[in-house]
């Protein structure tokens, strides 16, 4: 059965429970009986919580970042945490390698001439 095929057989209920499984506010402070209405709130509204950080390039442009507010941050967080890290990376997928403190741990080329550190494991 297709995942399509699948959703139009469940009830409300069940899609309610499949939301809370999934503990998105987990760490952020949210009382259990409010977490569906903040959940929904912010998918609505997604873009007022986010804020516009500018940060300098090597050659003296800038680069502007979305960062997410802490409640928006929280829930991204989880989803890492609670679907995605389940997932199996592409072995194409060189940025975000599982446990890579750099990129050259991943194969790519860092360093002087070239490439660039990173400590992907403390974005989120």
């Amino acid at each position: 059965m297709d995942n399509q095929r699948l959703w139009q057989h469940r009830s409300k209920e069940e899609d309610k429970e499949a939301i809370l499984s999934l503990n998105l506010l987990e760490r952020a402070n949210v009382p259990k009986e409010k977490t569906l209405k903040c959940i929904y709130a912010v998918s609505n509204h997604i873009e007022e919580h986010y804020r516009e950080v500018f940060i300098l390039k090597n050659k003296g442009g800038r680069r502007k970042l979305l960062v997410p507010d802490y409640l928006l941050h929280t829930m991204q967080k989880n989803i890492l945490r609670t679907i995605l890290s389940e997932e199996k990376v592409s072995k194409y997928a060189k940025a975000y390698c599982p446990g890579c403190v750099h990129m050259g741990e991943c194969g790519l080329p860092y360093g002087k001439n070239g490439g660039i550190k990173a400590g992907y494991q403390r974005f989120f």
